[in-house]
């Protein structure tokens, strides 16, 4: 499918809008070795051009004035929708199996579709939804379907099933956990909730919650054995003590969060920030899908995540942050602690929208250093770079508009489209 590149012929040009366009109807991960060549080769030839010719960025340029001039001239119904899509949420940021639903339907009504590419995405489509459902079907119980509907949209693919059930089953748990922090807890229990998970292997620390408490973290237990059990036949057992551990860090940070919440304290910015990277959650979401990476994620991989990398405090910091942004006036009406909408408030002595943008920049500076740790050559495979910039992706649709995960029903629509209604061939 994917020719040798030439840029005499325009074949450089070609392969690119291929590679783009394989990528925006989600297939692209049936080609990935061919894909890797190709981009390998087009850029060793860019090099070469730059230093022969000066036209390349005009060229780039003019391409893009092309596309702004027909959009903003000749506005017809699919493309108009298309447009909105982009400036609500641009592409580097968008969810891939949510903008590949978007894009067969738009891809299908432009006048040069390839009607045989059409089809095979159309295909593809509704059979890896068949499979998300037979996941689903196996999962499924109280708002786990919200939570599996987030792991589709960061780790679709088939091969990646595993990933997609742990990281849905250990999304369910925080959840609960979660819950029990903010509003279940007393100071007292709370103290000894944290200690059972730091203490997670000794029987004694189990034995002193209370009789909730105690139940659910036994069901805790119960996923961690079974995790554990499952990696051992991997003879991956190190993928298991790390999610243990981020789950072990996660109830510290939400023990702070308590604890600020009964003294009533507003922490400062940075001992916010210090504490909402953990409790983002997206620590243990992360362990989780790892579990399913098999030879990806092996042992020089998560030594590497020993030493906190930049691309991964990142994320969690855009988990949370945009969590904040949309959550913020909830959570206070509730009485949960101080977001970081709050915290900056007080700081800076500004009012609620000066807050708001100030955090909005914060995130804008957490998307440039995750921009930059993607660019090659990178420390690791590129599967676990792709899996920290998926992870945003999922984040910021959930956030976009509202706070989704809290208010779920605004998830329904799109839920029943990448779930539920296969596409029509």
């Amino acid at each position: 499918m994917l020719a040798a590149a030439s840029a005499a012929d325009g074949g450089t040009f070609r392969n690119v809008e291929l590679i783009n366009l394989l990528e925006r109807l989600g297939v692209s991960y049936h080609f990935e070795a061919q894909i890797e060549d190709q981009l390998r080769l087009i850029f060793e030839q860019s090099l070469s051009d730059v230093t022969e010719r000066d036209d390349g960025l005009y060229s780039v340029s003019l391409a893009f004035r092309l596309k702004e001039y027909s959009a903003t001239n000749v506005i017809e119904p699919h493309l108009a929708a298309h447009i909105e899509n982009a400036l609500i949420c641009p592409l580097h940021k968008s969810a891939r199996r949510i903008d590949s639903w978007r894009y067969i339907s738009f891809y299908a009504q432009e006048e040069s579709r390839d009607e045989t590419l059409l089809r095979f995405a159309k295909l593809d489509f509704n059979f890896v939804q068949l499979m998300h459902q037979n996941e689903l079907a196996f999962v499924s119980r109280d708002r786990i379907v919200e939570l599996y509907f987030w792991a589709t949209g960061s780790h679709y693919e088939p091969h990646k099933v595993v990933s997609r059930i742990a990281a849905a089953k250990f999304a369910k748990m925080v959840s609960l956990v979660d819950d029990t922090y903010d509003a279940y807890g007393t100071p007292e229990e709370l103290q000894l909730f944290t200690e059972a998970f730091k203490r997670c292997d000794d029987e004694s620390a189990v034995e002193q919650l209370s009789d909730d408490m105690r139940l659910l973290f036994r069901a805790f237990l119960k996923l961690c054995d079974e995790m554990e059990e499952d990696m051992k036949k991997e003879g991956r057992c190190y993928g298991a003590h790390h999610a243990k551990d981020a789950f072990k860090e996660l109830s510290r940070a939400y023990d702070t969060e308590a604890k600020w919440l009964a003294s009533r304290y507003t922490p400062t910015v940075k001992e916010f920030i210090a504490n909402g990277i953990p409790s983002s959650s997206y620590g243990v979401i992360s362990a989780a899908y790892f579990i399913g990476m098999g030879e990806d994620m092996g042992i020089k991989e998560y030594e590497w995540l020993k030493t906190n990398p930049t691309i991964d405090t990142a994320a969690k910091l855009l988990g949370r942050l945009l969590n904040d942004i949309m959550s913020h006036e909830d959570e206070q009406k509730r009485g949960h602690c101080p977001s970081a909408v709050e915290c900056y408030k007080k700081e800076n002595v500004v009012s609620d929208e000066e807050a708001v943008e100030a955090i909005k920049k914060m995130c804008d500076d957490a998307w440039k250093d995750l921009n930059e740790e993607c660019m090659k050559p990178t420390p690791v495979g590129l599967p676990v770079i792709q899996h920290f910039l998926d992870l945003v992706r999922i984040i910021t649709f959930i956030y976009i508009r509202n706070d989704s995960y809290t208010h779920s029903g605004s998830l329904k629509d799109h839920i029943t489209s990448i779930l539920l209604e296969s596409i029509p061939i």
